[in-house]
């Protein structure tokens, strides 16, 4: 820079402290090896001594080990995680509406109710009104106001049920039972997948939940979990009085031959006799709930290595119909 009327001794002086501020580029290529590591070295890990490891003082971030978090390997853990059908999982208390054929012949009034109630639009409510399949519409952080926004849709005539994120937690998932070895015209005991018995009242049977199971392509390409669960496979819950765990008939992994009738060829014919012949209703629906299909990516914390994303829709659903039942 240069000032007019500046004495040269002057003008030196003050090129020398603009220099100083802002270096040139010679001045900056002059003052890199001393003040100035290369950018390669932002890039590259410090060297390791042969037989050495990393020390946490060389403040370098490796970033293909940070730690992701854990992926969830119970049902409890998985189904507080991401979302699915039922809405945003991480929620701590849901309000459910449950299907009914009744709601159409008043869904010019019930619409406006479930809307203010849950705080949705018109069109939402009666989207979810029509359904033949649960829909949760809303999510709260206060039970007691869940509870009071479900009253409120009974006294409408409107059924829904509160799923609370505590009673997921402490939710063990379904049992599986792998023959039938007694029953009588009071009650049916089956073989658990642990080799116990378990004799239940037939009058004690809810219902009898029906599912497909089948893996994502996703979930086929990682072979991880497909290789733990062996789908796909067809699912018969029988939700028991008193009990929240399920009795869980797997397609694959049952004894049909111990069926009254001896079992036959088709699979799925034989989980519909076994849910007739204890006397539990059967519930189908589930293969009208939406699926959120996997997604083909590595650390994907919604994902589990032990089931199926499909698995855990359908133990949403048998939740819901616990709670429906109860």
């Amino acid at each position: 820079m240069s000032v007019e009327g500046l004495d040269p001794r002057a003008q030196a002086l003050l090129e020398q402290l603009e220099r100083r501020v802002r270096p040139t580029s010679k001045d900056r290529k002059a003052r890199t090896p001393e003040h100035r590591a290369p950018t390669s070295a932002l890039r590259s890990p410090p060297p390791v001594k042969p037989g050495g490891t990393r020390s946490r003082d060389d403040r370098h971030l490796d970033l293909a080990q940070i730690d992701a978090p854990p992926a969830p390997n119970t049902y409890a853990e998985a189904l507080v995680r991401g979302g699915g059908p039922f809405g945003n999982r991480e929620s701590d208390v849901r309000v459910v509406l449950l299907p009914s054929p009744e709601y159409r012949a008043k869904i010019a009034w019930l619409k406006h109710r479930v809307a203010s109630t849950l705080g949705v639009d018109v069109y939402t409510a009666v989207q979810a009104l029509q359904r033949d399949v649960p829909r949760a519409l809303g999510s709260f952080a206060d039970a007691a106001a869940a509870d009071a926004a479900a009253a409120r849709l009974a006294e409408a005539g409107v059924r829904a049920v509160v799923l609370r994120r505590s009673r997921i937690e402490a939710w063990e998932g379904p049992r599986e039972v792998t023959s039938i070895t007694d029953r009588d015209e009071d009650a049916v005991a089956f073989r658990l997948k642990t080799g116990e018995e378990e004799a239940v009242l037939r009058r004690h049977f809810r219902v009898a939940v029906l599912g497909r199971i089948d893996p994502d392509p996703a979930e086929r390409a990682s072979g991880g979990v497909l290789g733990r669960t062996a789908g796909p496979y067809t699912a018969l819950d029988l939700l028991v009085r008193d009990d929240p765990r399920p009795l869980r008939v797997r397609s694959d992994a049952f004894d049909f031959r111990t069926l009254v009738d001896g079992g036959g060829i088709s699979a799925l014919v034989n989980l519909k006799s076994l849910a007739a012949e204890v006397g539990a209703p059967l519930d189908e629906r589930f293969k009208r709930v939406p699926h959120l299909p996997a997604l083909a990516r590595q650390g994907d914390s919604t994902s589990s290595p032990l089931f199926l994303r499909r698995e855990l829709e359908l133990a949403e659903y048998v939740l819901i119909m616990d709670l429906a039942t109860a």
